[in-house]
């Protein structure tokens, strides 16, 4: 999905809003040519806009919001926070400006500084209770669940957000099960496909929990490890540790590791960015279930995270071996494989999924191709799999604009590998046609045009390269591209 910044209308209605609240500046030609850059996605010569506005109207509390998007949309967390501190000093609407900063360090999962901010916005009288109900996300992410409880019930509006609150509420009543079904009885339908489907397994299990309560010879492990797989179903994680961690106490301390337990756990863990105990309660797990392809899988994920090559690599080779024909588990042992550059094995690897003809084949020839030429220098056999893309896939014609691009822009890169600028400035247009907002594929043509001689043209999409890459990784390569050819 693109992340978008806001609209120029919508900004300029928020400005309208914000101006009959607090008194500031008139914006200037520089605050308004910063709203026109971003809405053209064109993010330096919005920040040098926005940063000459500030000097010019420095109370106009839009302009820091406005800085603070791009570099959270770029994933600058550091920068964003720094300009949001000139605007407390100087603007006109610091609820504003504190609710943003409470985002950026919510992102930052520097979740107290986050409460902190989201208090000060309340404070200063947030026109609604949204830094209310981030608040309680914090205390969440904190494992503080009265807190989180006692904010959610504060919730009054807007109704999507008390909507939101009722179904907290639900996840947070770990013990009244009775209660849990009342609060989601109360959360009405939205348009937010996931939150209903959340709902709605909630219910599902919580009402089958409920039920077999009663039974004299149920098993209240089981219905404990239902609550918590539920939970992880819609990851809410911190919950789903609490809810299972005394079913895993429980069996160890019967000597009977229960396998699945620790298997839930060692997920959470993962999820949690917590590797030690996740490896700890995975190991457990896979002793006890030994032929678990599954958490074989998890285990190769958690030892990469931890950078051990050979026990990774060892964990997915079995995991595949017991379960050839699992997707997600061989297309995890390629980006292991890529990330401890066994590229040989990788490249095998990926005819093997391809071969599955699942799907998302399409995606992963993209993937291969890609691979091919950046990782393997092998554009010669990248060429012929994205031109049967072109030429041969059923599906091409109705494919997204995305994918399209996606196509255009590899192929075009294949090309340019191989030495025919001319042929790959054919395809590369082609893929700027299909989506101008895909940040390599001006890259690419940068370095094509380079090759053709036209420098200014080269120059001009690197700038726009650096504009669209949200990864730093491009962003840098196309950086050091334009500041070469400006020299």
């Amino acid at each position: 999905m693109k992340k978008k910044i806001l609209s120029l209308a919508f900004v300029l209605l928020l400005s309208l809003v914000l101006s009959g609240c607090t008194r500031e500046e008139e914006p200037t030609d520089n605050y308004t040519k910063g709203l026109q850059h971003v809405d053209a996605q064109e993010y330096s010569d919005a920040l040098k806009a926005f940063s000459d506005a500030t000097d010019e109207t420095p109370s106009v509390t839009d302009i820091y919001i406005q800085m603070a998007e791009i570099y959270k949309l770029k994933g600058v967390y550091d920068k964003a926070l720094e300009v949001l501190e000139m605007g407390i000093a100087n603007a006109s609407d610091n609820k504003t400006i504190y609710f943003q900063q409470g985002e950026i360090y919510f992102l930052s999962k520097e979740y107290e500084n986050a409460i902190e901010s989201y208090d000060k916005a309340i404070k200063n009288k947030y026109a609604d209770d949204q830094p209310l109900y981030k608040k309680g996300l914090s205390y969440i992410k904190l494992s503080d669940f009265d807190n989180a409880k006692n904010v959610f019930a504060g919730i009054a509006s807007p109704d999507e957000l008390k909507n939101k609150a009722r179904y907290y509420l639900a996840v947070l009543e770990i013990e009244d099960i009775d209660a849990a079904i009342k609060h989601l009885t109360k959360v009405t339908t939205t348009d937010d496909k996931d939150f209903e489907s959340n709902v709605s397994l909630l219910k599902s299990v919580f009402t089958e929990e409920n039920e077999k309560s009663g039974e004299e010879d149920v098993n209240e492990n089981y219905l404990k490890l239902l609550h918590g797989y539920a939970l992880i179903k819609v990851e809410e994680f911190e919950v789903a540790k609490v809810v299972i961690e005394p079913v895993a106490d429980y069996y160890e301390e019967l000597g009977k590791p229960s396998y699945q337990a620790n298997f839930y756990l060692g997920s959470i863990y993962y999820n949690l960015d917590n590797y030690d105990k996740a490896l700890e309660e995975l190991t457990t797990s896979i002793v006890s279930n030994p032929t678990d392809p599954i958490t074989l899988h998890l285990l190769g994920l958690t030892y990469a995270k931890k950078d051990n090559q050979l026990k990774s690599l060892e964990n997915f080779e079995k995991s595949i071996k017991l379960d050839s024909k699992n997707e997600n588990a061989r297309y995890d042992y390629i980006e292991t494989l890529k990330k401890f550059k066994v590229y040989s094995t990788a490249e095998t690897q990926y005819d093997a999924l391809i071969a599955l003809e699942t799907d998302r084949q399409p995606q992963y020839i993209i993937e291969f191709a890609q691979f091919l030429n950046d990782l393997q220098g092998k554009p010669e056999s990248s060429a012929p799999k994205t031109e049967d893309l072109i030429t041969e896939w059923s599906g091409f014609k109705t494919a997204s604009v995305e994918t399209k691009a996606e196509i255009y822009d590899t192929h075009g890169w294949s090309l340019n590998l191989m030495e025919t600028p001319k042929e790959a400035l054919e395809y590369l247009l082609l893929a700027k046609d299909s989506d101008e907002t895909l940040a390599s594929t001006y890259y690419h043509l940068g370095k094509t045009y380079e090759a053709l001689g036209n420098y200014d043209e080269a120059i001009s999409n690197y700038a726009r390269a650096i504009d669209l890459a949200l990864t730093q990784g491009l962003s840098v390569k196309a950086n050091q591209e334009y500041e070469r050819l400006l020299q």
